[in-house]
């Protein structure tokens, strides 16, 4: 079963990404040794099974939080086949601090703009070719 991760900084969309993608039951369990509710589901593609994991909004993965710890072992004991990072296109300068990161682990990246009309509204324009270098 391939493993998904869902991740971000708090209050960007990443349960609203996952509520859309899971059509059916959702085990929220606590990670071991912390308080933090770290949701479970699965769906399929093309016949392959699929788990995303959706963690708590997190700025940081080396603190002494309890969900930056989640989700930092997470990241190690896990070794999900995907990162997914759901980032607010209104505040984008602050969640490339956490892509720079997650980069340092070596698992496939995908950086997901949330909130784009929001940011047209206020006048952002995101340079699409720019965060793609």
């Amino acid at each position: 079963m391939k493993r998904v991760l869902l991740i971000g900084l708090p209050n960007v969309g990443k349960s609203t990404i996952f509520s859309r993608l899971i059509n059916h039951k959702v085990r929220i369990c606590t990670y071991p040794g912390s308080a933090v509710e770290v949701k479970r589901g699965g769906l399929k593609v093309e016949g392959q099974e699929i788990e995303i994991i959706d963690l708590p909004g997190v700025y940081n993965l080396f603190s002494s939080a309890d969900n930056e710890k989640a989700a930092r072992n997470l990241l190690i004991d896990e070794t999900p086949d995907l990162v997914i990072q759901v980032c607010d296109a209104k505040n984008l300068n602050r969640s490339l601090a956490l892509t720079s990161l997650l980069a340092e682990f070596k698992i496939p990246l995908v950086l997901v703009l949330n909130m784009v009309d929001e940011a047209a509204q206020k006048g952002i324009k995101v340079k699409r070719h720019k965060l793609e270098e």
